[in-house]
């Protein structure tokens, strides 16, 4: 009976885990949802009500990339899940690197998707320091848009921004193409280094 009571959350979990998802609703979504799958299979295993939803994410990330965890990568459910979870609590760039190694030693050399998900791990662990409340892709562009309130540090960012790096008041627009993964990178470091301005108060 718990088996069959579990078998749609097993199944919502199966769904979630497909490459094309994540880039669909964003990875704190994604960690999210995975996390909250996994703790009500776990309470109805157990015969307890499942927690209550999680609040929203921090920050929306939405790239072109196939980044997730394979099961031919990491077979164990319960390994994976827990994987994600810590991926979705990092703070800094250290931990997503500590991840990544902990990754090699444990699983061995990432293949393309698990390269692609600690990048946009570490895209988020930026964004975050950076004031940024959402990466998104619009038109052949990856979309910084900061949070409310605050506007592009332009006279700091402009000597440093590299090419394809568009900046306006409150948006960075990065161009797709080739290097543009380490672009966003080094505009979110940069950004994050000179820190957003508060926007004047109207009167």
């Amino acid at each position: 009976r718990v088996f069959k009571a579990c078998q749609p959350f097993l199944l919502f979990i199966s769904v979630l885990e497909q490459s094309g998802y994540m880039a669909a609703v964003g990875f704190d979504l994604y960690c999210r949802l995975l996390a909250e799958a996994a703790e009500r299979m776990r309470a109805m295993r157990k015969g307890e009500t499942p927690p209550p939803p999680s609040e929203g994410p921090e920050v929306t990330i939405e790239l072109p990339l196939s980044a997730h965890l394979p099961q031919s990568y990491v077979p164990d459910l319960n390994q994976r899940l827990a994987l994600y979870q810590r991926m979705s609590d990092a703070r800094e760039p250290q931990e997503v690197e500590s991840i990544g190694g902990e990754l090699v030693d444990r699983f061995g050399e990432p293949p393309p998707p698990v390269r692609s998900l600690l990048y946009v791990i570490l895209v988020r662990v930026l964004a975050a320091q950076a004031g940024v409340q959402a990466v998104a892709t619009e038109g052949g562009r990856v979309v910084l848009k900061l949070k409310e309130g605050f506007l592009v540090p332009r006279e700091a960012l402009e000597p440093r921004a590299p090419r394809g790096v568009h900046l306006g008041r409150t948006l960075v627009r990065v161009e797709l193409g080739e290097g543009w993964r380490t672009r966003l990178r080094e505009v979110l470091e940069s950004l994050a280094a000179a820190q957003p301005v508060l926007a004047k108060s109207q009167p």
